[in-house]
Parts: structure tokens; C-alpha cells; sequence
């Protein structure tokens, strides 16, 4: 059965959700970097080289924005024709459980992915995770 949802496509491995959808198994942790260093390394990351196109991070990290930063950043360097696909797993911390904090979290998270979600390059696709 696992074998059904696993793929490989330019020789990295992908899994297929449940909407048919598809999501990298392989990506980039940002949670515990520096502030300061989060947009360098998450450009560095979607670079053709090293071909990660998830970054994981979390709403209480307080470093989406940094991350918005680094996408930008790095699908400019890119100089693709089209949209870049990239995803973000982000956190809704075990606080911020219930309808109306997790909206709230969800909604700021939303706010501080603004910039790439905004932009025309990047095809952004968001995974919220309940912490």
C-alpha cells in the first residue's frame, strides 16, 4: 500500500496526499536557525543544486516572514520562466488548539507568508500541522 502514494520525480521522492495532490518527502527545517540566517539558507536551499522545495517551520517560531523572505529570495535567484512550486509545513502550536485560536494562528501565519504567497513566481502550497 505504501508503495501506491511514494513517487520519484527527478529522482527525489514524493508522496501523494489523500486530494491527489503531491508532497516532497525531503525539505528544510528552519525552526531552531538564527533569525538572521533563515533567509540566506532557505534561498540557498531552493537553489537547482541542492533541489528542496519544502521548508518546514512553525507559527510559534516566529520566523514565517523570514521564510517568505528566503522563497523570494531564492526563486529570484532561480530565474525560472513560470512558477516555481514550493511548500511550507508550518505549526499550529498545542496553545493555539480550538476554532478560534487556531484561526487566529492560521490567519497570522497567512499574514507573514503574505509576500510569497503574493508572488506572481512562486506556486506557494501551505501544510498546517496541528502541534
Amino acid at each position: 500500500q505504501v508503495g501506491s502514494i511514494i513517487s520519484f520525480s527527478d529522482g527525489l521522492p514524493f508522496a501523494t496526499l489523500a486530494n491527489n495532490n503531491k508532497i516532497p518527502l525531503v525539505g528544510y527545517g528552519v525552526g531552531n536557525l538564527q533569525h538572521e540566517m533563515i533567509p540566506g539558507m532557505v534561498m540557498a536551499a531552493i537553489q537547482d543544486d541542492k533541489r528542496t522545495r519544502l521548508i518546514d517551520t512553525a507559527h510559534a517560531s516566529n520566523n514565517e516572514d523570514l521564510v517568505a523572505e528566503g522563497i523570494n529570495r531564492g526563486v529570484a535567484k532561480l530565474n525560472r520562466e513560470g512558477k516555481v512550486e514550493v511548500h511550507v509545513v508550518t505549526k499550529v502550536w498545542y496553545t493555539h488548539l480550538g476554532y478560534g485560536r487556531t484561526k487566529l494562528s492560521v490567519e497570522e501565519s497567512l499574514k507573514s507568508l503574505q509576500t510569497a504567497l503574493d508572488n506572481d513566481k512562486i506556486d506557494l502550497k501551505l501544510h498546517f500541522q496541528l502541534h
